[in-house]
């Protein structure tokens, strides 16, 4: 006599001996260690039938070969692929890029924050030093305060023309006109800068070559003051384009304060000028109004940071809702 039973894992039919009930032994087709029941189960019996009927009805049809192969074949299981996003628009890889745009011209505002406070304190030192008559160490801070101003300003104005060039990629619709005006100002600037420094270094000890110089110095402030008008105005349009109004007034506010408080030091430090006769005195109040107009300019600097943060901000989370 025999004991039929499912294997457990495989749920094929087995066939084993009386006399292993009770033991455990290996499935003939999985191979799995398995316990074997005291009697044979219905349900292997029952599966035994269906399969002899099965095998039967296969033999009587006796289908052609490849009837055969295709009825045994098995699917082999393929696997899902997952779906590939579909590809983006020319106006989300231009939102994209002016992200990348803006925070590169927070950095820049950043870096030239750092260079202000430098240069204040760079500053107090040297007066300190003068005041001391350390000719030696005066000569030494300013060499380093030249450094630092020099490299602090060459490392703001790349941010700032990578900034802006990467935010002249801006949909229509969103002031890239303005963009693009501020970038070729300061491109304009840089060639300017680079035109001044020729300038002072050719005609060094030269009449003509200093005013020309100056000349230059003078133009390439006006044509930096123009971009900075414009990128802030291209700020204002974005802030406004993406329905974000608040901000919008806010960047206004900043654009009227900005142009106005240094044409305000510049004037009170002229008069401070005029008024103080003693040398010792107009040095001490020249230094006080520099200060003030570094302060100033930290301020400026900090205030401008964080609003080219907040545009920014309100581009990645309102880009997607309204886009020409």
């Amino acid at each position: 006599m025999s004991i039929r039973f499912l294997c457990p894992e495989c749920q094929e039919a087995v066939s084993v001996s009386v006399a292993l009930a009770g033991l455990h032994s290996r499935c003939p087709h999985c191979a799995t260690n398995i316990p074997i029941p005291e009697t044979s189960s219905a349900a292997a019996t029952s599966h035994g039938t269906a399969h002899r009927g099965l095998a039967q009805e296969a033999v009587s049809e006796r289908p052609g070969r490849e009837d055969s192969d295709r009825s045994v074949r098995k699917e082999p299981d393929r696997p899902i692929r997952a779906e590939r996003p579909p590809p983006r628009s020319g106006a989300e890889r231009g939102w994209d890029l002016v992200r990348y745009g803006l925070a590169v011209e927070a950095i820049g505002a950043i870096v030239a924050l750092c260079a202000s406070v430098g240069y204040a304190i760079l500053q107090c030192v040297l007066f300190g030093a003068a005041t001391s008559r350390g000719g030696q160490g005066a000569a030494m801070l300013l060499a380093g305060l030249g450094i630092l101003v020099g490299g602090a300003s060459l490392l703001t104005v790349v941010l700032a023309v990578v900034g802006r060039c990467l935010c002249c990629t801006v949909p229509a619709g969103g002031s890239r006109g303005l963009a693009i005006g501020s970038a070729v100002c300061l491109g304009v600037a840089v060639l300017l800068g680079a035109l001044m420094v020729f300038l002072f270094l050719l005609g060094w000890g030269n009449w003509a070559g200093a005013v020309l110089g100056v000349g230059a110095f003078l133009l390439a402030g006006l044509v930096c003051l123009a971009a900075h008008i414009l990128y802030v105005l291209f700020l204002r349009g974005l802030a406004a384009y993406l329905g974000n109004a608040p901000l919008a007034i806010r960047l206004v506010v900043f654009l009227v304060l900005s142009a106005c408080a240094p044409v305000v030091l510049l004037l009170l430090i002229g008069l401070v000028g005029l008024a103080v006769r003693d040398a010792d005195s107009s040095r001490a109040a020249a230094v006080v109004m520099l200060l003030l107009f570094q302060v100033t300019a930290v301020g400026l600097l900090g205030w401008y940071a964080n609003l080219v943060g907040q545009v920014r901000e309100t581009v990645a989370q309102m880009r997607g809702g309204r886009r020409d």
